[in-house]
């Protein structure tokens, strides 16, 4: 089976059109610290490169539009895209979790975790049903395809911007006339390159006549150059699992005209997430009362795995055979009602902005679940949760294991004496007594 590798340059400027689709036809540099970090298309291929000051990038091109590093937006656009993915098949693997290039162990020739989230690279198990000319124009990505990952790497790599490369069958000619510079994609580190340059090596068709010991003997990395050209990596693409979210939808018997109809649907489908997003648990299916008419009530399914905060909520509208789909991030991942709800409403609108002959289908879903770091200092911020109160739930689910100090004597000669601990239930008695 071939194997398809995706990828998608200057990962940062598509998270950035994706979540600001006026863009998606415009020049976009994206800065961070005053340096560009990633341009779109055009701007590449005109000479801008990373590094650049935004200053300089704008003098040349001031025409172009400017965003910050999207952050953590990037890993939500990402899953998105393979959600989007995983439809056409479920053997995929993440250049966000998997050193997909390389074999376990050759350490030298692994590539930086964060770098891959930068990129958006997958490998991917097509069956032959799919047409990769579709996934290559709909994430506008370069795709190769070839026999083994390395291949399938560098036909990607070769790949012009949304079109796909397929080698297979044809590695041996396709490495052949092969620049070498291409293999620093692949981990080799550029002193390796130079030296393979001042042997007279310019395609890795050349290098590939070297044996592997002579390739251990000559370079550094002559491992890693052995395992690239003389071993096909052929491992099995493994099956992707879907990052968690949950999600709540109810389809009606009738076509919902006006908002006053929709939005208490809504609203109510809000409220089931965020209560699924905060522990409580509600019955995989159930009937919900609403302010509607009696032969309309809701049924809605959430289905999840457990997690703490979301930081973005998508609604999905269905009405006369129009599916709608629009999403909002929150600024900081949360499981407050007050801030899932408001996004929930502008996403709904833009929703059903297009849909005009009624609603029959709403869907309500949060991701970019996530699990809230702890902090310590917040025991004593009162606004979020104070220290009595924390330690209440501990005596409360522990009784009789916390301790207080009483009786502090700051002038005390042996130090058991300087204070004493008692159970905190007696300290709390003493303070409510009259």
């Amino acid at each position: 089976m071939p194997f398809t590798i995706l990828f998608i340059l200057d990962f940062p400027v598509w998270t950035v059109q994706l979540f600001e689709s006026a863009l998606k036809t415009r020049d976009v540099l994206v800065q961070l610290g005053g340096r560009v970090v990633a341009r779109s298309e055009r701007l590449r291929a005109e000479g801008v490169a990373r590094g650049w000051s935004i200053e300089r990038a704008r003098a040349r091109f001031p025409e172009a539009q400017v965003r910050l590093h999207p952050g953590p937006r990037i890993r939500l656009a990402w899953d998105l895209a393979l959600a989007w993915i995983h439809t056409l098949t479920p053997w995929m693997e993440s250049g966000l979790h998997a050193n997909f290039v390389h074999r376990p162990g050759d350490a030298s020739t692994r590539r930086d975790v964060e770098a891959l989230a930068e990129e958006g690279i997958a490998v991917l198990n097509l069956g032959k049903g799919v047409d990769a000319s579709r996934v290559a124009h709909r994430l506008r990505a370069r795709i190769g395809i070839a026999g083994d990952r390395a291949s399938a790497w560098l036909a990607a790599m070769s790949a012009g911007p949304t079109s796909v490369l397929d080698v297979c069958g044809e590695e041996e000619s396709f490495r052949r006339g092969l620049p070498i510079h291409w293999l620093a994609t692949l981990g080799i580190g550029i002193d390796t390159l130079e030296r393979l340059a001042w042997l007279g090596f310019h395609t890795v068709g050349q290098i590939a006549r070297m044996t592997p010991l002579q390739l251990q003997a000559q370079f550094s990395e002559g491992r890693a150059l052995s395992a690239l050209l003389h071993e096909r990596d052929t491992r099995t693409v493994q099956p992707f699992v879907l990052p968690p979210s949950i999600r709540a939808e109810y389809e009606a018997p009738e076509p919902m005209l006006e908002p006053a109809e929709w939005e208490p649907v809504l609203h109510h489908l809000s409220t089931v997430v965020v209560k699924r997003l905060s522990g409580e648990q509600p019955p995989p299916q159930a009937s919900f009362k609403l302010p509607l008419p009696p032969h309309n009530p809701i049924r809605a399914t959430a289905i999840c795995e457990l997690q703490q905060q979301a930081q973005m909520v998508t609604v999905g509208m269905t009405g006369n055979r129009q599916v709608k789909t629009s999403r909002r991030i929150s600024h900081a991942p949360t499981s407050e009602f007050q801030k899932i709800w408001p996004l929930a409403q502008l996403a709904a609108r833009d929703a059903s902005a297009t849909i005009h002959h009624g609603i029959d289908h709403i869907s309500v879903t949060l991701e970019g679940l996530v699990r809230p770091t702890a902090h310590q200092e917040l025991l004593w911020d009162e606004k979020r949760a104070s220290l009595e109160r924390a330690v209440a739930e501990v005596e409360r689910r522990q009784p009789g294991t916390s301790l207080r100090v009483v009786g502090f004597d700051a002038d005390a000669y042996l130090p058991e004496e300087a204070f004493q601990l008692v159970p905190v239930t007696v300290v709390q008695r003493t303070r409510n007594r009259p």
